[in-house]
């Protein structure tokens, strides 16, 4: 299981719909600007969310959510950038759990095992795809 090689992936897939429309500054494949906060990848591969003085408002899995949470947090939508946090851990919680299951089904013999393994599986998918189309409706909106 590559996680990195996963999360690569999706923030490609991501980023072209982002490059489109976004109000961002582009200083790197590293680092965002949106107005007076700065998106910069940590050394754990998250995204935080600094404001002027490089203090650390939030960390997120996806570049797209730290953008949306600078975005609510510059107009004081607290409950809005609580909510992109929510959808951030959530989404990526069953991203983690979809490959997990899907390498647990691979590897055991076991028949009923594999029943419990695909069964979950399909489960997190459905809920990461849920979160995954959340996520893009809200960019959508606030971004297009």
């Amino acid at each position: 299981m590559n996680f990195k090689k996963h999360a690569e992936k999706l923030e490609k897939i991501i980023e072209e719909e982002f490059n489109k429309k976004v109000p961002l500054l582009v200083v790197n494949k590293n680092c965002l600007l949106y107005k007076n906060f700065k998106i910069k990848k940590n050394k754990l591969e998250n995204w935080d969310l600094q404001d002027q003085t490089g203090r650390i408002i939030g960390s997120f899995k996806l570049k797209v959510n730290a953008a949306l949470a600078a975005k609510f947090y510059d107009k004081n939508q607290m409950h809005r950038f609580e909510e992109i946090k929510n959808l951030d851990t959530k989404y990526w919680t069953n991203v983690i759990d979809c490959l997990i299951f899907r390498e647990k089904y691979n590897k055991t013999q076991d028949i009923i095992k594999k029943d419990i393994y695909i069964s979950r599986w399909d489960i997190t998918k459905t809920r990461a795809e849920h979160y995954k189309l959340q996520i893009s409706k809200l960019f959508s909106y606030n971004f297009g």
